[in-house]
């Protein structure tokens, strides 16, 4: 099932996911995630399965 969440940008440009988004996403500190910009315009994060 496809997820939407909304995120933000703070005052230096780092992204913020809320703790109830990251428990949604599954996310951990210390995962990366890669950025691609989507087909319309939009933005997709993924799982990396590498380490950066």
């Amino acid at each position: 099932m496809r997820k939407v969440v909304q995120i933000s940008l703070d005052d230096k440009g780092a992204i913020l996911l809320s703790a109830r988004v990251r428990e949604q996403l599954h996310l951990s500190p210390g995962m990366t995630l890669v950025v691609e910009t989507g087909e319309q315009g939009g933005v997709v994060f993924t799982q990396s399965n590498t380490t950066m």
